[in-house]
């Protein structure tokens, strides 16, 4: 039974994605249509740090070819990533790479990039 579960799980791969599929149309279409005009930012909640992981995986390199959108993954697992080489990691610094002017982000550290999309946990 173990196989059998092991085997079907293995056929899900991005082009039988759906909701991954979904959700990058999404992704695209908030930014490209922006409610407030240069307003690229967008945030995806979920509540399983597995599925964050996947999700980052899938869309980071995406979003940043595609879209020209930076990328970053907040777990609270102490397993946090960006598309970002140089940044830090911490949650404090993506947080404020994310959301720079409600971090009141001094204007000397804009050197380190700004994230767009956030994909985390409710940590």
């Amino acid at each position: 039974r173990l196989a059998t579960l092991v085997a079907a799980a293995r056929q899900v791969d991005l082009s039988r994605d759906a909701k991954l599929i979904a959700l990058r149309e999404v992704i695209e279409h908030k930014v490209r249509n922006p409610i407030n005009p240069g307003n690229r930012k967008v945030i995806v909640f979920t509540a399983f740090a597995d599925t964050a992981h996947y999700l980052y995986d899938q869309l980071a390199p995406w979003a940043k070819t595609k879209l020209g959108l930076e990328s970053a993954l907040v777990t609270g697992t102490g397993r946090n990533q960006t598309t970002i080489p140089s940044m830090r990691k911490d949650l404090s610094t993506i947080l404020t790479a994310f959301s720079p002017r409600s971090k009141e982000r001094p204007a000397e550290f804009a050197q380190e990039g700004e994230l767009n999309l956030l994909i985390a946990t409710d940590c």
